[in-house]
């Protein structure tokens, strides 16, 4: 009986600790509604790619996330001044390093061109859109490789081509009324929504690849700590290792 009761309150010992473990690390996620990377369902549960990968990250980490709903561009000035905690998808630029710690790679990422199906224009480079005579749309704040951010910077005709959205639901609105004639999109989120969403029935990709490279977990300087960094740190390490990040992306493929 007595080796039961110790059994016992070791189990409720290491219950508290587990619980207080959890409460004592909460971070502040930046989400959207846009699938397949997040959506919520009818009871307000978020789920999706990006917040799979997400809780793989934290439930290793033994954190927790609260999620925040932000556009894009105003996501990384909140993760600049230390107001979210965390974001997914991050392409490493200069620029973010000085505000942001990188884990990961988290996943591949290509950016296509979505067009109209009866699109049929070539385009080899950066530089056959300017042949185009229309616009195309991008999101604001959005990385599409350092290739494209060195010509939109310094080419004026070729930055005036692009008109900039809140996000890919507006994008592919203005698609559908002839004020763009594409759009850049990460190519998991425009083949899940082709399958998925009647907005994406008459649309498909160009084989023009905008831009590949890989995407991180980015964490906000001013709010989160070195020590906690490599906490999350060890977890990413361990889950990948483990093979559960390539497991969630697979299903999604």
């Amino acid at each position: 009986m007595a080796g039961f009761y110790m059994k016992f309150v070791c189990m409720l010992v290491l219950v508290a600790f587990t619980s207080q473990a959890f409460s004592e690390c909460r971070l502040r996620v930046r989400v959207a509604d846009s699938i397949p990377q997040y959506s919520q369902d009818m009871n307000g549960n978020w789920k999706g790619l990006g917040i799979e990968l997400i809780e793989v990250l934290l439930n290793e980490a033994r954190c927790q996330p609260d999620y925040m709903v932000y556009p894009w561009k105003r996501s990384l000035t909140q993760l600049r001044e230390g107001k979210v905690d965390m974001m997914v998808n991050l392409s490493i630029t200069l620029e973010r390093k000085e505000y942001l710690w990188f884990i990961g790679p988290q996943r591949d990422e290509t950016i296509v061109l979505v067009v109209n199906n009866d699109f049929d224009f070539k385009i080899d480079s950066l530089d056959d859109f300017k042949a185009l005579n229309n616009r195309i749309g991008v999101e604001n704040g959005a990385f599409y490789g350092d290739a494209f951010d060195k010509k939109y910077k310094t080419d004026p005709v070729f930055a005036n081509l692009f008109v900039q959205a809140v996000n890919t639901d507006m994008l592919i609105n203005m698609l559908k009324v002839n004020r763009i004639i594409g759009f850049f999109e990460d190519r998991y989120s425009s083949a899940y929504k082709m399958k998925t969403l009647a907005q994406y029935k008459d649309v498909k990709t160009h084989s023009y690849l905008v831009n590949q490279g890989l995407v991180y977990f980015g964490f906000s300087k001013k709010s989160v700590s070195q020590k906690l960094l490599a906490r999350l740190q060890k977890a990413y390490d361990k889950a990948s290792a483990a093979g559960r990040f390539e497991a969630v992306i697979e299903r999604y493929r």
